[in-house]
């Protein structure tokens, strides 16, 4: 009601959609937060398109994305994040995060200036997920080493001068690399 309150106030029309998220997690086996994340873009992705729209911003800011590369990280195993602009090709829709280049501290001081009263974020497990213990172990970790989001930042950059090893080989590719160089020597 709130944030259909603050659109009218600004002539905006608000949609929403209603999605039992618990339901659609205890029959996808993966976590709440990501089963969440899912339905909540499929939801907005697919009203953008009925409304005719091939844009859709999203509020993500630097710290999202720097939590969210480590998160993939020490989780998965990989160096990922997500972009300033990111057009889904399925879909032709594109995705922007006009709020990506600024720090949630400076998002937070600037809802203070605008005297904007944030909503409360409805999720039970808010303050409890993963991503939060991944925030925590990164203000930690800058208390040993002011500067580790900053590393962490400038890791999630493409750079020249990257040292990174080639992609894991299976076990019979290994063996046929082995081989092959064997071969070669011998003749």
């Amino acid at each position: 009601a709130e944030l259909e309150a603050f659109c009218g106030y600004y002539g905006l029309k608000h949609y929403s959609e209603k999605v039992d998220v618990n339901s659609a997690w205890q029959n996808k086996g993966n976590t709440p937060c990501f089963t969440c994340a899912y339905f909540r873009r499929a939801a907005t992705n697919r009203t953008a398109l009925e409304l005719g729209f091939n844009k859709v911003a999203l509020a993500h800011h630097h710290d999202d994305a720097v939590e969210t590369f480590l998160m993939n990280v020490l989780t998965s195993g990989q160096l990922r994040t997500f972009l300033p602009v990111t057009p889904l090709s399925r879909t032709g829709l594109t995705v922007l995060r006009p709020l990506l280049y600024y720090r949630e501290a400076e998002i937070i001081d600037m809802v203070r200036q605008l005297d904007l009263q944030p909503l409360r974020n409805p999720c039970p497990y808010d303050g409890h997920t993963k991503r939060q213990d991944i925030k925590e172990h990164i203000r930690e970790l800058e208390k040993l080493s002011p500067e580790v989001y900053d590393h962490l930042a400038a890791a999630m950059r493409n750079a020249p001068n990257q040292e990174l090893w080639p992609e894991q080989l299976s076990q019979k590719q290994l063996a046929d690399k082995f081989h092959n160089f064997w071969r070669q020597k011998s003749n």
